[in-house]
Parts: structure tokens; sequence; C-alpha cells
């Protein structure tokens, strides 16, 4: 046994360098290596000689490992060597699973770990060397057994020959009794149920059982685990069904201990002399150890590559050239690269040189090359293209390997994706370069507030040095005027993790003060986590204060010069209103009289240059509230083709007698019934149409009035004349304050040139736009647009305004005045004479008061159905008298008397004084005849009739009550009819609308903004109302109500009331839309 060849080791690889590697590797190792560098010429060795254990590259040319293994699987001769395939290109499991197929028995992935090699070499060497000793002792063995066999054929054939057959049998007993002992094998018979008939000695030493203890009673199957015995038992009938032998079968056994123990068998055949079956006679040998041994393998080298797959970044291995060709790389590549590891082994596709980036190519090579020289690791960082064409920063750390003679083998080591952690330097040095140059201080603490940055600027702001505050608490900076209330609730937001924002008046270094605008708030490292430094952003802002002083002083006094100016036009017009009250109505009384040709002209001079005066004192008055932002317009229902048709009428007249032509035109489809301010859209066409008829001479006036095409509540007026024209270099400045196209219009034609100026800013406050086109000596167009919001004919009867500015709403009167006793409260004797000349020839009573208090007296007594109150008078003012009225009334029980204010101030500020008073309307001063016996005969007969004031004429509807349906039918079928095919797009934008400003509502109650609130609600009000969501309208009228007046909790408590309604009128809306409706 002792003379048995060296085993050979057989290496295939089409590279010469990788042959000389392996060789090299190999040389500790106790065999002799032959080497092939194509699949054929390895099949010529295989063939050739007795191949101990093949190590087969998978990827070379012309015939690559897998097809190398398969052929030698089908020769008789080479299909028991055991093959190792290594590779570089392939670490999957598919190619793993694909070279057991083809009858490897481990595969070995490149860089090749040299331990790892040599270990699996030795193991598979060292079971080739047993298994040929085992083979040659099997081989005398099985000889001795067979002349044994001979011998007993020749005993019982030569029955004459019995001592010497004897003789040659013990010998042959003897022989094969020491060949059984001497084998550390265990020799096995087995009848052909698998049952023991014979077990040598050696089956105490593998399984714990003695011969006896298993011959005759146990099968080879009852030795085996449950979950292997029935398998094999299977396993052996077949080869008993056909009689061949089995050779190198691995199979499970269970020691008497319980241990596993692993059995590789070999089996033959025997029969009796007529050549029947009668079982199989083998050999098992212990492969135990060689099992764990291969475990331990598998699990080292699993270890190795799970180590590997769980190193983060890329671990490789590669040779010291210029292109860094790979001999491994691990799967990390991919993720970093876009680029397969295949890709780089042995450059096969691309090298890893050629993805770095060429600027940086030269500086990785000078240091690696200094490290190998050094023999010391090294660390490099540089950046890499990938497959996409981005760039990564990576940094690599690595050591070169060297041989025993110091001569460089290869590199070893691991690259990882610098690319954030670089973007996130790139960041922070951004950062830092912009608080230091930051314009603003920057102050950042620790916990108890000490210093531990600011940048140049709070050095510059402050005249510390960063030496003289680092350590420090920002106190020094304090000026001890601010309160340490203030700096508490400061510290105590900032602890709470919340940002605190104010202005703090600091003392620098010299002394002197200054202000800063702080913000200060906690810093996290991480989200979540607690607060480590507080940071403060402080912006000097002394020179900004300074001016807010000084604004804030310039304010005060054009606010204190606002209020002069109010208070002296207030009194102008009441001092210029008082007397033109007797003036013009002494001189409408006088036109009624019997006088001269030459007295009615200059009667008539009187009145039109007192009439002028008034209207120059209106435009004033109107300039100075828009200046003030005074300006309040109304937001009630109307009908515009009757406020077209009135402002029509006011115009027939001064046409015809100039002998122009006034053309009015709208279509009859244009809705009618609006909301928007009836008197200030009536103020603009009686100036835009006045000037036009002023300014022409011949020709005609033209009025047209549209409804815009894609927004309904937009309506568009122009107005064209036959004029004198306005100049390109003049249209510009039309528009401005007591400005006409030239010194001579004025004095020509008359005016006060704030007829334009207030149009316009009344056009914009109804959010629309004025514009004019003109030719000199052809004419002009004047245009403008204002928004008008749709509404039902039902709200416009039940919203006309009250009696405001000397009208009161329709009572019905049939143009016969009901007598009234009217009590007139005025201290004037003028105003007296005016107001009792106009009630000369009327059905009414007059009585008069002197003040307020004789006023208050007479009414009590009783007697009266109207009060005419001036409120400007001695011993008790008007609003006094009307107060202790009301007070008494409701003290009394009686019905409240219509009270109606007379005064001389035009402001509306004057008109809502008068209604907190009590008045039911007001007349402005100088007081017309017509005006006043209108309004009386309206009040005649709701007297007489004894309807209640305006106030009190329609049935209050709680918001709250609920109604039947979200949509009033008889309302959406008079809509139908207003808008006709228009109506489905009304509805549609209203819908649009309604999801938006239902959110606006809910913020607006929710953050406080009441302002917001109420113009919301306010929108929403009429919009519903037009389309006969009367509840809907009512909720938003109360949550309107309750903004506009401050009380939050009231318009709040409605919040669910709304939703649900919002809900509602939703859903029915679109049911209407659904159905076809519009």
């Amino acid at each position: 046994m002792s003379n048995l060849p060296k085993p050979i080791i057989l290496i295939v690889d089409d590279r010469e360098s990788n042959l000389k590697a392996l060789r090299m590797l190999l040389s500790q190792v106790d065999a002799e290596v032959l080497e092939a560098q194509s699949g054929n010429d390895a099949l010529g060795l295989l063939v050739e000689h007795e191949i101990a254990l093949l190590l087969l590259d998978v990827d070379m040319p012309e015939m690559d490992g897998y097809e190398v293994a398969r052929m030698a699987k089908t020769l008789d001769k080479t299909k028991d060597i055991p093959i190792i395939f290594i590779t570089a290109a392939y670490h999957d499991d598919f190619h793993k699973l694909k070279s057991y197929e083809f009858g490897a028995i481990d595969y070995i992935e490149k860089p090749i770990v040299d331990t790892i090699l040599r270990a699996k070499v030795t193991l598979f060497l060292g079971l080739y060397v047993a298994h040929q000793k085992t083979r040659h002792t099997n081989s005398l063995l099985l000889q001795e057994i067979e002349k044994r066999i001979s011998v007993e054929k020749a005993l019982l054939e030569e029955n004459g020959e019995r001592k010497r057959v004897e003789k040659a049998l013990r010998v042959s007993e003897e022989r094969f009794r020491s060949l059984v002992e001497s084998t550390s094998d265990w020799v096995w018979e087995l009848d052909t149920q698998g049952h023991f008939t014979y077990a040598s000695p050696q089956v105490k030493e593998i399984l714990g059982y003695d011969p006896e203890e298993i011959v005759g009673r146990l099968t080879g199957f009852d030795l085996m685990p449950p979950g292997d015995a029935e398998k094999n038992r299977i396993e052996y009938q077949k080869f008993v069904a056909v009689a061949a032998p089995f050779k190198g079968m691995v199979n499970r056994n269970l020691h008497k201990d319980g241990r596993e123990v692993f059995l590789e068998s070999s089996g033959r055949p025997y029969c009796d002399n007529t050549g029947k079956l009668l079982g199989y006679r083998g050999i098992d040998r212990d492969i135990t150890e060689r099992k764990q041994m291969e475990r331990r393998l598998s699990e080292s080298e699993d270890q190795h590559g799970t180590l590997i797959a769980n190193v983060p970044g890329v671990v490789f291995r590669c040779a010291l050239d210029a292109d860094w060709t790979m001999n491994f790389i691990s799967e990390g590549i991919k993720v970093l690269s876009g680029y397969p590891p295949s890709d780089f082994i042995d450059n096969r596709i691309r090298s890893f040189a050629s993805i770095i980036d060429p600027d940086d190519r030269h500086g990785v090579e000078t240091t690696i090359l200094a490290s190998i020289k050094e023999r010391r690791p090294y660390e490099v960082e540089y950046r890499i293209i990938d497959a996409a064409g981005h760039v990564h920063w990576v940094f690599e750390k690595g050591q070169g390997v060297h041989y025993s003679a110091g001569r460089p083998k290869w590199l070893d080591g691991v690259i990882l994706d610098n690319t954030r952690r670089k973007h996130a330097e790139e960041e922070t040095l951004k950062f830092r370069r912009a608080v230091e140059q930051s314009p603003v201080s920057v102050v950042i603490t620790d916990l108890q507030g000490n210093i531990r940055y600011v940048n140049p600027r709070f050095c510059q702001i402050s005249g510390y040095s960063t030496e003289e505050v680092l350590g420090h608490n920002p106190r020094l900076l304090k000026s001890g005027h601010t309160s340490a209330e203030e700096y508490q609730q400061l510290w105590g937001r900032i602890t709470r993790g919340e940002v605190w924002q104010g202005e703090l008046l600091n003392v620098r270094k010299d002394g002197s003060y200054y202000w800063e605008l702080a913000t200060i708030s906690g810093v996290q490292t991480e989200p979540g986590q607690g607060i480590t430094h507080f940071i403060g952003i402080k912006e000097e802002i002394t020179e900004r204060k300074k001016a807010e002083k000084a604004l804030n002083e310039a304010r005060l006094r054009a606010e204190q010069a606002s209020r002069e100016k109010s208070n002296f036009l207030s009194t102008m017009s009441h001092e210029i209103r008082t007397p033109m009250n007797a003036i013009l109505g002494l001189a409408d009384q006088l036109a009624d009289m019997p006088l001269g040709t030459q007295a009615h002209q200059y009667l008539e001079i009187i009145r039109r240059n007192g009439n002028n005066l008034l209207a120059l004192i209106n435009d004033i008055l109107d300039v100075s509230k828009i200046e003030e932002g005074h300006l309040h317009l109304e937001a009630i229902a109307f009908d515009l083709h009757q406020l077209l048709e009135d402002v029509k009428e006011t115009f027939l007249y001064r046409a015809k007698s100039k002998g122009l032509e006034l053309v009015w035109q709208w279509d009859s489809s244009l809705p009618a019934y609006r909301r928007g301010d009836p008197g200030r859209l009536r103020q603009i066409l009686i100036n835009l149409v006045g000037n036009a008829l002023k300014f022409t001479q011949q020709g005609s006036v033209k009025v047209l009035v549209q409804q815009d095409l894609l927004i309904p509540e937009r309506v568009h007026f122009h107005i064209q004349d036959t004029g004198i024209g306005i100049a390109n270099e003049q249209i510009g400045n039309i528009f401005e304050a007591f400005s006409q196209a030239d010194s001579t219009t004025t004095r020509v034609y008359g005016g006060t040139g704030l007829g334009l100026a207030i149009c316009k800013r009344l056009v914009e406050c109804m959010h629309g736009k004025v514009t004019v086109e003109s030719t000199v000596g052809v004419g002009s167009i004047f245009s403008f647009f204002v928004v008008l919001q749709l509404v039902s004919p039902e709200q416009v009867l039940r919203e006309r305004p009250e009696a405001t500015m000397g009208v009161l709403p329709d009572g019905g009167w049939d143009g016969k005045p009901s007598g009234l006793r009217i009590l007139l409260a005025d201290d004037v004797d003028d105003n007296i004479i005016v107001i009792q000349s106009y009630l000369e020839g009327t059905p009414h009573h007059l009585e008069t008061a002197k003040n307020g208090k004789l006023a208050v007296e007479k009414y009590k007594k009783g007697g009266f159905d109207v009060i005419l109150m001036d409120i400007q008078m001695p011993v008790m003012d008007g609003h006094e008298a009307t107060h202790r009225i009301r007070r008494w009334e409701r003290d009394s029980g009686v019905t409240p008397v219509p009270i109606l204010a007379l005064t001389a101030h035009a402001l509306a500020d004057e008109a809502e004084k008068c209604r907190e008073a009590g008045c039911n309307g007001h007349i402005t001063k100088p007081i017309r005849k017509h005006q006043l016996l209108d309004t009386l005969a309206r009040l005649g007969s709701r007297v007489l009739n004894a309807s209640p004031l305006p106030e009190a004429e329609q049935k209050q509807v709680s918001p709250l009550e609920p109604t039947d349906q979200a949509i009033d039918p008889e309302k959406w079928h008079l809509l139908q009819g207003d808008l006709g095919a228009s109506v489905g797009r009304v509805v549609r934008k209203f819908l649009e609308c309604l999801p938006e400003r239902r959110t606006c509502v809910c913020n607006a109650m929710e953050q406080g903004d009441a302002k917001s609130l109420e113009d919301t609600c306010h929108k929403l009000k009429g919009g519903a109302a037009t389309l006969g969501a009367d509840r809907f309208s009512r909720i938003c009228a109360e949550i309107e109500k309750g903004a506009k007046g401050g009380d939050l909790v009231a318009a709040g408590a409605l919040r669910d009331v709304f939703d649900a309604e919002c809900q509602r009128i939703t859903l029915a809306l679109n049911d209407l839309l659904a159905r076809g409706d519009p």
C-alpha cells in the first residue's frame, strides 16, 4: 500500500497567469500538478492519466468548463473524478446550481483565498488517497473471497481432495480474516431483504454494535434514521431486482449512542451454485469526519461570502497595473456604478480605471503606489462616473499584499460611496460661509445659555471680539430697558421648543444702544430628539426704529391733519348748507309765484349757482371720504332696469332742450335684479351721461349696457357722444382731481373737475375699471364695468333700503297726500320758514320746537305722526332728543313715531350716528320741496294704514329653523324665467366656488379672522339667495352679523348648521343640474 503513486491534480485555465498563480498556491500540496490551457487538452490528459482532482475554469474559449465536465462524465474512466469549478465571472446561485448539475463537487470564486483552496484540495486528495487504499484493500479482499468461493466449489467437486481443500480453505480463511481485520472499513453481507447475514468486527468501532447484535436480528435499514430508512430500502430493492452492483453510495446511519455516522457503501451481488441471487456483500467506509470537514468548509465559505456581502460598499482584489484589473470585486459595485461585477473581472468588458474620473486618475495612482512602496495601508478619495453618467464621490481604503520575497502580489481593499457625505460637507461649507458672511448676527449657545459661537457680524455690531464673548452669557448685552418678564417669556418659549421673536434694546461694548430684531429657537441634532443648543438670528434695526419713530410721528401729524380737515369739511358743509337751505328753499317757493321776466331770470341764476355750490360740496366730501378710505358702499338688492329708466328720465329734458338725441340701449335679457350700491351707480351714470350732454352741442349721446359673456356678475356700460372730444396728451389727466381737458373747458362749460376722479374711484371700489377713447372734434366713448351680484326679485322686495339720504321706501302712496301732524325741531328761523312754505297748500299740520328739550316735551303730549329733527340745536341736540323720545316710548309702551333727522352734515358717519340714536332715516340739507313732500306722502300712507316701520315689515325667521327643501321651488322657477339658459352657468359657478368659500369660513372661524369671515359670508349670502337657498342665505347673514359685530363665539356656534346646510344645497343643486332643470 505504501507504493501507491502520488495523486495527480489537473488544473485547467486558458490564461497562463492564472495557471501560474494556481501552481504557486498548490506548491505546498503533496501531489503532482498537470496543466491544460484548453478543454481539448484537458480531456486528453484526463484519458491519459489517473487524475485525482480536476480544478476547472468555467469561462474558456472554444470549450468552456461546463462542456469539459459534461464530456468527462460520459467516460467510464473519468466520470468519478471530483471536479472543482473556479470562476471570476459567475457568482450567482444559478451558475452554482448549473455547476453541480454538470457534476461539480465544489465551486470556488475568484479571487481565490489560498487557505480555502489548499484546505479543499487537501481534503479531496485525502479522500482520494483513502479511497485508493480502500480500493486496493477491497481488491485484495475480493480476490480472497473469490479464491474462497473457488475453494468451496473445488471442495464440492473434488471430494477426494478434501484435505488439500481444507488446507487451502484454512489458508484462504486466514487470509480473509487477516484482510478483514486489517482494514478500517466494515465488511458486511445482506440477504435480498436487507437482513444482516454477516458483519465484520469493525461494526463495533463504527456503529457501536457487536456483530452478534445485528446479524440475524436487524436489517441495514434499522441502523438508519427513520426518514432515510424507507428511501434506502426502496433503492436497495431496485439493485436487487437487476442484481447490479453499487459503489460510493453515501448513507446516514445512527450510532448506538444516537450520533449520526456517514458511511460510503459499495456492494456486489452474490449467488448460489444455481445462479440464484442470495444477497449482497460489501464494505462500508466511515466518512463522518470528511462530511464534517466538508460542512465546516461550506460554513466557512458561507461566512466568507456573507461577510463580504455584508461589508458596506465594495470589496475587491485587483492587480497592480494601470487598469487596476480586478481578480475579484463584490456585488456592491453594481449598486455603486450600475455595472455588474463580471464586467470588471480580468477587464472583460471594462477596466475599473475607465470609470475613475479622468481628473482624479493620476492622484489615485500616486497615492496607491506610494503606499505599496512603503508597505503601509492607504486611503484615497476620488470620483467615479456611473453607467448613467452621474458622478459619485468614493472613499477607498486598502493595502498591498506581498510575496515572501517582498514583491507585491495584488491590492485588497474596500470602496465606500462617499457622495452624501461629500455633498453634506459642501453644504456645511456653504452654510458656514453664508453664516460667516451673513448681514445679520448669529449666536449659538449651549443649554445653559453660554455662548459657543458668534459670526463676524455679531462682533461688528456689538464691538466685542469672539474671544471676549465665548463662554459668556448674552446678558452682557442687556441694556436694562427690556423687562424681566420679557426675558422670562423668551426663556420659557425656547426651552419648550418654541420659537421666540421680538425686539431687544441692547448695549454695545462702548456703551451705545442699538435695537435688534431677534429670532431665537432650539436646535435638535436629529428630528424628535431633545434640544442641544439655542440659536439666535438677530438683525440690527436701529435705523429702522428711528425711521419708524419718524414715520409714526408723521402719521400722527397726518391723522391729526386729516381729523382737522374732516372737522373743517364737516363744519363748512354745515355752515354752507344751513343758509343754502333757506336760499334754495325760498327760491323754489318764489319760482311758484307770479314774477316778471327779469325776476325769473335772476331767480334761475340763484337756483343754478346754488345747485352748483351744493354739487361742489358733495364732490369735495366724496373725494375726502375716498382719500381717507371712509367711503362705504352699500350691498343691497335693487332693480337695474328701473335704475336705468330713472337716470334716463333725468336727462330727457336736458337732451331735448339742447336738440340732442339721447339713446339708451340694453338687452331685455340683461338680468335686472342685482346686489350692489344703486346710489353710487346712479352717481357714476349721472356724472358720465351729464358730462356727455354738457360737452356735446349737436348730434347724439348713446348709452349701451351689456352683460359680460363670461362673468354674469359683471356689467359693462358705454357712454358715447359726438362732442368736442379730448386730445390724446390730455386723456391721461382727466381722471385726476380738479383736472379737465384744458383751462378753457372750465371757463366755457363749468364744472369742478372732480366728477371723473370720483367716478374712477367709485368704479374701482365696485371691482371695475373705467377707460376712455376720444378723438378731438369727433367725440368720446367712456366705458366702465362694475361687479353686481345676481339676486332674485323677492330679495329686491325684501331688501329695499330704508329712508336714508332723504329717500324712504314706497309705501303704496296713490298720489293723494294724507294729512299728518308734523313736529319740526329746529333752532334756525330760516329753516322753519322754508319747511312751512313747503307745506303750504298741503293737508299736513306743522308745529315747531326751538330745541331738543322742547321737542321732547311737545311729543310727550301726543298727537304727532312724524318728527323732523334737526341735529345741531341749543339746550339739547337732536341725537339726545331722539334718544330720550325712544326711551320714553319703550317705558310708556307707545308705538314708536317715525323720526327723520335733518342735518347739514353729509358724511356717512353722521348718518350712522342718527340711526344709532333711533332715527328712522335722515334728509341732508338743503332740503328740497319735492324730496320732503314725497317722503311725507310715503309716511302718510304707512301711518293711515297702520303699517309698521320698514324695519319691522318682514317676519323674522330664525336661521336655525329647518325648511322642507334646500332650494325654494317657486323662487327657482322665477330665476329660470329671469335667466333662461344662463341659469345653469350661474349654478355651476356657485358650486365651483362653494368648497373654497366653505373652507375659508371654517378657517376664519378657527383663526378668529372676523374680516375674512364677514366678507366670505357676505358673498355666500347673496349667491345663495339668488338661487333660492333661503335658509343657507339666512345662516350666512347671521354669521356675517356676528363677525361684523366682533361676536365670533356666536358666529362659530353656527358652524355645524352651516356645514350641514352646505352639503344639503350642494346635493340639491347637483340634482337640479342632473335632471336638466337648468
